[in-house]
């Protein structure tokens, strides 16, 4: 079995190129015999160095070059493609819309298809609407990480095509204790807290950060003065 993966790759810094490499991973475990070919988004301006599994790469602000990665893949041994899909990684952003160019590889894609939604928000801009469906309608088969997501494609984005439910899991990681972790880190003795996926300017992770200096004198009171300024327990 020859699967190629379209998504962003290691080593960009990018949440869904670390799920893939992951996906990669427990794909070739699972078995040994499949031969794992990525079709690697770069954003624009990249010069990334990829290994030897990234045969394609498409431009991500180049709707050209959608295409033409499609005809390549078709013109390969490839036996099906697993794209993972994420709002932002397939397109540009402008005037607070999207233009979404995954529609133009999926058109002259003539492999089997497999689209893995991360994301189906359940009150989408008509935009974000309209991405989901497309997708959707020109894959052999969705994937959605959660029953909710699939619900909200039949509810509110009128997929009548049954999506399958894989839940987003992890690798596994060997538990190592709180207090090696913060030794390992140079955090010990402190309060922790953490987030998790890439920073983004709609998640607020700005108003944490204004309430911690208030937070940290509620929880200790007594480790400030009037004259010192409180320094947050994170």
């Amino acid at each position: 079995m020859r699967i190629a993966f379209v998504a962003s790759a290691m080593p960009r810094r990018c949440g869904i190129a670390t799920f893939t490499g992951d996906l990669v991973a427990a794909v070739k475990a699972a078995d040994p015999n499949a031969r794992t070919f990525q079709v690697a988004i770069d954003e624009p301006s990249a010069a990334r160095a990829y290994g030897t599994e990234v045969r394609w790469r498409i431009k991500q602000d180049d709707p050209g070059s959608y295409r033409d990665a499609a005809l390549a893949v078709n013109a390969s041994s490839v036996d099906f493609v697993n794209v993972q899909h994420e709002f932002g990684l397939y397109g540009i952003w402008h005037d607070g819309t999207y233009d979404d160019y995954l529609a133009i590889f999926l058109e002259h894609l003539t492999k089997p298809v497999v689209v893995t939604l991360h994301t189906v928000p359940p009150q989408p801009e008509p935009w974000a609407r309209d991405t989901i469906r497309k997708a959707s309608e020109r894959s052999d088969v969705v994937v959605v990480m959660a029953h909710t997501a699939a619900r909200l494609l039949h509810d509110v984005y009128g997929i009548a095509k049954e999506p399958v439910v894989i839940e987003h899991g992890m690798p596994a990681i060997e538990p190592r204790g709180r207090r090696r972790l913060k030794k390992y880190l140079g955090v010990e003795g402190r309060q922790i807290v953490s987030t998790f996926g890439l920073v983004d300017p709609r998640k607020g992770l700005e108003y944490v950060i204004e309430a911690m200096p208030a937070s940290s004198r509620r929880i200790h009171p007594r480790s400030t003065s009037s004259s010192d300024k409180p320094t947050p327990s994170c």
